[in-house]
């Protein structure tokens, strides 16, 4: 149970779902706040031992740490059982993370795809910079800047779009 550690962190506006909390060790979003502006401005780390920490990006960054108990108290072992789970639990959120970044990336590739040169658009024009290959939605006539990195192979691949 990781509700002194919810409530811990509802305390800083820090708002994780009990239903969605994992305590795996790995970064999770959480949201700032209970309005639509604040969701995942946030995030946790939680360990199967109970301690962690969260930061909230909306009050400064600053990250807080949670211990669930004092020091020197030595913690049980974790079991083989519970040593799978979280293998699971961690391969899961690791595909949904991924899934998710590959829809981003296609949709970035789409809304791109569908771009027109950004020839004449206002932020170019004010400081007279050149285009330099960007292009402008055709929907709200958003500037679009494709977002590049290497992969593993050095190759340079879309990570998304600004």
């Amino acid at each position: 149970d990781y509700g002194k550690f919810i409530a811990w962190a509802a305390e800083h506006d820090v708002l994780i779902d009990p239903a969605r909390c994992l305590a795996d060790g790995q970064i999770h979003r959480a949201d700032a706040g209970e309005r639509e502006r604040d969701r995942e401005d946030a995030s946790y780390l939680l360990w199967p031992d109970g301690n962690g920490w969260i930061r909230n990006f909306k009050a400064g960054g600053e990250m807080r740490y949670f211990r669930c108990r004092e020091q020197g108290v030595p913690l049980p072992p974790i079991s083989a059982a519970e040593r799978e789970e979280i293998r699971c639990r961690q391969a899961e959120h690791a595909a949904v993370r991924e899934a998710k970044h590959r829809r981003a990336v296609e949709s970035a590739r789409t809304t791109w795809a569908r771009g027109q040169a950004a020839d004449e658009h206002p932020y170019l024009d004010d400081p007279s910079l050149g285009a330099a290959g960007l292009r402008v939605s055709g929907v709200r006539a958003e500037l679009l800047v494709p977002v590049l990195g290497f992969d593993d192979s050095d190759v340079l691949t879309w990570r998304g779009l600004q």
